[in-house]
This record gives structure tokens, C-alpha cells and sequence, in this order.
């Protein structure tokens, strides 16, 4: 007498209500349908305006050096939409200095829309030390 692994069915085959589910988000995941999902199910509208300034524009965020190894993990979380790979990533940027403190702030702002592709843009363009 063995085992036999559960088989789901295809995707697709069943509807997700039927699975216990009113909704759901594929990744990556953009802050508008996050907000759009949730004001639904919970019957309020959200505000995206940005009332606050972010902190560093105006600065020219994208000549500032960061190390090689942390340029190539930050490339490589956003790749994976790794978010909590990303959050330690930024932690650790923040930490090498005034400059890149202003430029982890700012991917912070971008991690808070859910804006990997975004940051993978910025990272991109940034030169290494």
C-alpha cells in the first residue's frame, strides 16, 4: 500500500471561488491592483495620491557607486521578485554611507509601490566600486 501524490487539477480547470478564494494577485504585484484588490473586498477606495515629497529627488541618485556583490544580489532579488530579499538587500546598502543611505531610501519608496521592475532599472544604471 503506497502513497500517491494528490493531483491538482490544471490551472485554470476549476474557478478559484470554488476553491475558497473571492481573489487573488499574481506576481509581481503592482501597488494599483493591490489596493484596487483589497478596497473591493472591503468595500473603501483608496487615495495613491503622494502627498509627501520623497526624500532624495532632485538628487542624481543614478552616480552613485555601490559594491559589485550588493549591485548583483539587488539585480538578482528583483529578478526573483524577492521582496524580502530585496528589504535585507536595501538594509544593507543604506548602511555603506550617506549617498547610498539617499538611494536606499529611495528604492525603499519604489519597494513600497511594489516596483521591481523599477528598481531593477535603477540598480542597472548604477556604477560599482
Amino acid at each position: 500500500m503506497g502513497m500517491r501524490p494528490r493531483r491538482s487539477p490544471p490551472p485554470g480547470s476549476t474557478p478559484i471561488s470554488t476553491r475558497g478564494f473571492s481573489a487573488f494577485l499574481l506576481k509581481p504585484v503592482r501597488a494599483e491592483q493591490l489596493y484596487a484588490t483589497i478596497g473591493h473586498q472591503l468595500g473603501v477606495a483608496f487615495d495613491l495620491a503622494d502627498d509627501v515629497a520623497e526624500e532624495g529627488v532632485g538628487t542624481d541618485l543614478t552616480a552613485t557607486a555601490i559594491p559589485e556583490t550588493l549591485r548583483v544580489a539587488l539585480l538578482e532579488a528583483a529578478r526573483h521578485h524577492s521582496i524580502t530579499d530585496m528589504n535585507a538587500l536595501i538594509g544593507q546598502l543604506s548602511a555603506t554611507g550617506d549617498e547610498q543611505h539617499a538611494l536606499a531610501v529611495h528604492l525603499q519608496q519604489m519597494m513600497g509601490r511594489y516596483d521591481l521592475m523599477g528598481v531593477r532599472a535603477v540598480v542597472e544604471e548604477l556604477p560599482v566600486t
